[in-house]
């Protein structure tokens, strides 16, 4: 049909075009309601290529476009995105999840790794991490986990305030390897976060603050394990519990904080503490009986015990004592017994009694006991050392009489910086067989030492 000017249908009809055989048709028909009335013009040539599209302006005016297929060029994030590209996405395709979105999750996240057994794998969980690298002086922390809640305060004005905590890694600059502390903060109201608790690399633990309200354990072998301040490296800064502190970094008078310091106490000045010698206490004790006879030879009667008869050096303070107790039996049958003399001694210095013109025994024995006192009036390696002794005896068929002898005060100029060794020794001005002395009970003690 040709048709040389405009053509008009109704509704009602339409424009028919039948297939080759009269079959079939295509056609083409106006909708029952039109807002306006419009020329469709079609284009003016066929398309480019095939797939093209029959597009159409406002106007009417019909073209033919290319609508291909193309990836996604864009990311999913948290707001919408006009576009303005004229190609569409392939029905198998989809945006990448952008990275930098920060959602405030309103719904239950979880995490499924299932068949995992008892060894973690890195490969399942969640990690935050920093992967800048760090430089000398300049170490990269971890990112943090956080915590947040809210909290009611009753003192005015009463209020709801946040309570959070966060958890994140510190490294710190070492020689071999670096090391790192894990923190446990916590902030009220939205304050600074301070630590509640740390733990290194090395395994030490910190608590800012302790409270056992039953039983606290640590659990691992004596002298291995134990509550200590540290600093960030581990180096024992000092002890504390509830009632106190004892403080160890920079005071040079410390000694090894080790519950086995022989003999030391931990004693305070009200300021400071320290392992100690006890004021008063007993360094040596005889365990066996020792007899002295039928020689004129000085010899020890100090030489079965437990302790020690050596004082270490620089134990003993100014005005440190030291009292030595020995007591026993004694007895001769000779005609002409002779003088016995009996020496104490501490280092350098010593002290002499002598029993001159004991009578010969009648009953054959007899009970002695012995004192001597060496007080240290400083310390050094030429320290003043006073002493004075006596020994009290029966004299053997004098029934309840005590006699006594007294040696001569003496001073003597001792090292205190070296070790001090202490003895008790008897010597008979004779040999003889019927001479003899026995010292059944002996003590070494420390008095005034701290």
């Amino acid at each position: 049909m040709i048709f040389s000017s405009t053509q008009e249908h109704y509704y009602a009809n339409a424009h028919r075009f039948y297939d080759a055989d009269n079959s079939h048709y295509a056609g083409l028909k106006a909708t029952s309601t039109t807002t306006s009335s419009v020329d469709y013009t079609l284009p003016a040539a066929p398309p480019a290529a095939n797939d093209y599209v029959l597009s159409c302006s406002t106007a009417g005016v019909m073209s033919w476009s290319n609508r291909t297929p193309a990836n996604p060029s864009a990311s999913v994030g948290l707001s919408a995105v006009n576009g303005s590209a004229t190609t569409y996405m392939r029905s198998d395709a989809a945006p990448a999840l952008s990275q930098s979105i920060a959602p405030d999750w309103t719904g239950f996240h979880s995490h499924r790794f299932d068949s995992m057994g008892t060894t973690p794998d890195d490969a399942k969980g969640i990690l935050l991490y920093n992967s800048t690298a760090a430089a000398a002086g300049a170490q990269q922390i971890s990112p943090a986990i956080r915590w947040r809640g809210q909290g009611w305060k009753t003192n005015s004005t009463a209020a709801s305030q946040q309570v959070s905590f966060r958890a994140w890694v510190l490294p710190a600059q070492g020689a071999a390897n670096p090391y790192g502390i894990w923190k446990l903060q916590a902030s009220i109201n939205e304050a600074a976060y301070s630590d509640v608790l740390t733990v290194s690399s090395a395994g030490l633990a910190s608590v800012t603050t302790l409270t056992v309200s039953s039983t606290f354990n640590v659990i691992g072998a004596v002298g291995a394990v134990g509550l200590a301040y540290t600093d960030i490296a581990g180096n024992l800064q000092g002890l504390g519990w509830a009632r106190g502190t004892i403080a160890v970094g920079g005071v040079a008078n410390w000694e090894t904080l080790a519950i086995g310091t022989s003999g030391k106490q931990l004693l305070s000045d009200g300021t400071d503490a320290a392992w100690k010698w006890p004021s008063s206490y007993t360094v040596w004790t005889k365990t066996a009986s020792t007899t002295v006879s039928n020689t004129g030879t000085e010899t020890t009667v100090l030489d079965t015990g437990v302790g020690s008869k050596t004082i270490s050096g620089n134990t003993v303070r100014a005005g440190t004592q030291v009292r030595i107790k020995v007591s026993g039996t004694w007895g001769s049958k000779a005609a002409a017994v002779g003088n016995l003399t009996i020496n104490f001694y501490v280092g350098g210095a010593s002290q002499s009694v002598v029993l001159s013109a004991l009578p010969a025994s009648i009953a054959g024995t007899g009970e002695w006991q012995g004192e001597a006192v060496f007080t240290f009036r400083a310390i050094g390696a030429s320290a003043a050392c006073v002493g004075n002794s006596t020994v009290h005896y029966e004299k053997v068929g004098t029934a309840d009489t005590l006699f006594g002898s007294m040696g001569d005060y003496s001073s003597t100029n001792v090292d205190t910086t070296g070790s001090l060794a202490v003895d008790v020794k008897v010597q008979w001005a004779t040999a003889n067989t019927s001479n003899t002395i026995t010292a059944t009970q002996a003590s070494v003690e420390l008095l005034n030492n701290n």
